[in-house]
């Protein structure tokens, strides 16, 4: 077997690791380049303790082998249990379920995403810290529903003593406060902090009293937890954003194809035939040096 497709990956991806760069901020005026460089080095230890650049390109690399990747943002909070540091993953094409009809890159359109994962018991209790009581009376039995059939996890002896932890992202919608300007025109949602008084809507209608209240729907996304087949969880998404919490890294994307095994492809998927037909040919050729008379 002579792999010919794998030199064609490692030169795009490596010219990804190559051009990589860190994220960064840039002052708007003179006297913010202090201010700016400290963004910079608190980003960059960021990143450097998460890990993100090596994320960053292996969802990059998966991309153009399956043609799909996520990236999910998610909050953790071990190290800091009270306000938690924003961590990445990512996330293979074996591992999540998408709205196969999506068209837009920023997943505004996308009705659902389901992530799979596996755990033990002790992990589960740290994924679900307010949970431990529920956690340990419950019996990991491996569920196999079919839904995620190419999994790794499902290839190991051991599955019946993990729980299958779910991830079910849906878009939906949630009640604002919405307070609008008739004579500019501008629009924003009201948000209530909780070290304001509880009347500062009304002072503030009170000093700028051509302010007009509405109260609107606003798209949001909303998150369903199970742990096994039990739901521990069904609320807003622990980001507390209006958007789902991925970022798709994608290689050929063709919305509009009918055939979706044809719609979302990576490098690879074109290369397999020459490959094929070069290792037969190869095989062929060695087939007959060796019956040949020498």
């Amino acid at each position: 077997f002579f792999n010919l497709i794998r030199r064609h990956i490692n030169m795009i991806c490596g010219r990804q690791r190559q051009a990589r760069k860190s994220t960064v901020t840039l002052p708007i005026h003179d006297n913010d380049d202090s201010l700016s460089d400290d963004y910079n080095k608190v980003l960059r230890y960021c990143e450097d303790r998460d890990g993100f650049q090596e994320y960053l390109s292996e969802a990059f690399e998966g991309s153009c082998d399956t043609g799909m990747t996520l990236l999910h943002l998610y909050p953790d909070y071990s190290l800091d249990p009270i306000s938690g540091d924003l961590f990445t993953d990512c996330v293979s094409y074996n591992n999540f379920l998408i709205d196969s009809f999506y068209r837009k890159q920023d997943l505004s359109d996308c009705n659902g995403i389901w992530r799979r994962r596996w755990t033990s018991k002790e992990g589960a209790k740290l994924l679900l810290p307010g949970y431990s009581e529920e956690i340990n009376k419950m019996k990991s039995g491996g569920m196999k529903d079919g839904r995620f059939p190419v999994q790794a996890e499902l290839q190991n002896v051991a599955t019946n003593n993990l729980f299958t932890y779910d991830e079910f992202y849906y878009r939906s919608t949630r009640e604002a406060t919405v307070i609008v300007d008739p004579h500019s025109g501008e629009a924003t949602e009201w948000e209530q902090d909780e070290s304001d008084p509880e009347d500062m809507m009304e002072q503030v209608l009170k000093k700028q009293p051509w302010l007009k209240v509405k109260k609107t729907q606003v798209p949001t996304v909303k998150l369903v937890i199970s742990l096994g087949d039990k739901i521990v969880y069904h609320g807003k998404n622990l980001l507390g954003i209006d958007e789902y919490p991925f970022v798709p890294s994608i290689c050929y994307y063709e919305p509009d194809m009918q055939s979706y095994a044809w719609r979302c492809m990576g490098v690879i998927r074109n290369l397999r035939d020459p490959q094929f037909l070069y290792n037969m040919r190869k095989v062929i050729e060695l087939q007959i040096l060796q019956s040949s008379v020498n």
